[in-house]
């Protein structure tokens, strides 16, 4: 039964994929300057002027991926995030259109896009701007958007307001090879202190709110990010 279902299910988003046009994607950009942490001293230096947005994303049919575009959680540079045509706006059509999108944007199969609430989350935010203290979608800050995020999608309402306070919070997932979705991860941005903050979800991709892109996914393995990696973390 199982077996069928899930046959049934991978024709369905066979048929997204062909509605979308989004069979492949040409170039995938992930580099980007990093983006300061909700409410540290220090913050809104780490970022420097010389700064560029990452470079859009363009599938083989010429569609711009433009920035403007409850589950029970279990351990188990920037994209810009393409727009849902019209007719996939509405009910399973919807489901599958996120999947994906989301697919082709961490690099993974669709199926593996099975926490829908926190996809559709990150959508319903993507390019929100960032600013220092924010927790609206007229701004935001990176350990707000991680506050936000673990109450809408996984019902946790108690995580601490700010990156290091929320680091101190967290049991540490020193390899970054064994983080997984829902994960916390942590970086110290040109300080001593734990800086900046996001949440790690599939394929070395992480979603948090960056000072140039807002609202965006990026990527561990970027050198940038790399560099200034910590640790995960798993809230207490």
């Amino acid at each position: 039964m199982i077996k069928h279902w899930r046959t049934a299910a991978n024709g369905l988003i066979a048929v997204a994929l062909a509605l979308t046009s989004c069979s492949s994607v040409r170039k995938m950009v992930s580099s980007g300057n990093p983006h300061p942490a909700g409410r540290e001293g220090n913050e809104a230096s780490a970022q420097t002027a010389s700064d560029k947005d990452n470079e859009s994303l363009t599938f083989l049919d010429d569609i711009d991926l433009q920035r403007d575009g409850k589950s029970s959680r279990h351990r188990g540079g920037a994209y810009h995030s393409p727009a849902l045509p019209p007719e996939m706006n509405s009910g399973l059509a919807t489901s599958l259109a996120v999947r994906t999108k989301y697919s082709q944007l961490l690099g993974v199969s669709a199926t593996d896009i099975d926490n829908i609430s926190l996809y559709n989350f990150i959508d319903d935010w993507w390019g929100t701007p960032y600013r220092y203290g924010g927790e609206t979608r007229r701004g935001i800050d990176c350990s707000a958007f991680v506050q936000s995020l673990y109450a809408a999608v996984f019902g946790l309402a108690s995580i601490p307001r700010t990156a290091s306070e929320q680091y101190q919070d967290s049991k540490k997932i020193k390899k970054a090879s064994h983080l997984q979705e829902g994960d916390l991860v942590f970086f110290r941005i040109r300080s001593r202190r734990i800086s900046h903050v996001g949440v790690y979800l599939k394929n070395n991709k992480f979603v948090h709110a960056s000072l140039s892109a807002g609202v965006t996914i990026s990527d561990l393995s970027d050198p940038y990010w790399h560099r200034y990696y910590v640790a995960g973390g798993e809230p207490e």
